[in-house]
């Protein structure tokens, strides 16, 4: 819910900083920053950790404002969920949290990929670490040899297709 997701990312309007600057929900100017994102993102892939939270808080939104309808609203199909991104890394590098269990979490996957330190539940810092996540996928799973190998694989193996 959205509450929860205003507090996890620290928003508190009462703030001096990036919160302080935030309109107030429900307000005509938070209608107008709305419309400028939806506008903004229309015709883009939505692009999450968990992108059935964020399409959810983008639809409420802008249903919220009737920017969009249920019938209208852009990402119903059009998303990347980088969790499918970080499953297949932990899997496929045995990726493990602090407590040792199995983990598909961004905040697990990318320090075990090698990634640079940042800020956590950042807007900003989350976008780097995906570009990061996406380009160790493409580093190692898209050499000419290995692309190669998987269509080998495919032809000799009826049920790779």
């Amino acid at each position: 819910d959205m509450k929860k997701a205003l507090e996890i990312n620290g928003y508190d309007h009462s703030l001096e900083g990036p919160w302080g600057k935030a309109p107030i929900m429900g307000t005509p100017l938070a209608k107008n920053e709305w419309h400028n994102i939806a506008g903004l993102l229309r015709k883009r892939t939505l692009v999450a950790q968990n992108v059935a939270f964020d399409a959810g808080v983008l639809k409420a939104e802008l249903l919220r404002y009737q920017l969009c309808t249920e019938v209208s609203f852009p990402w119903t199909r059009r998303v990347f969920d980088v969790l499918g991104l970080c499953q297949f890394l932990r899997l496929h590098y045995d990726i493990r949290n602090a407590k040792g269990w199995s983990s598909a979490s961004i905040q697990d996957v990318y320090p075990a990929m090698g990634g640079p330190e940042m800020e956590a539940h950042r807007a900003m810092a989350d976008a780097e670490r995906i570009i990061y996540l996406l380009k160790v996928f493409n580093d190692t799973f898209t050499t000419a040899d290995e692309v190669y190998s998987v269509k080998e694989q495919r032809r000799s193996d009826p049920e790779l297709g």
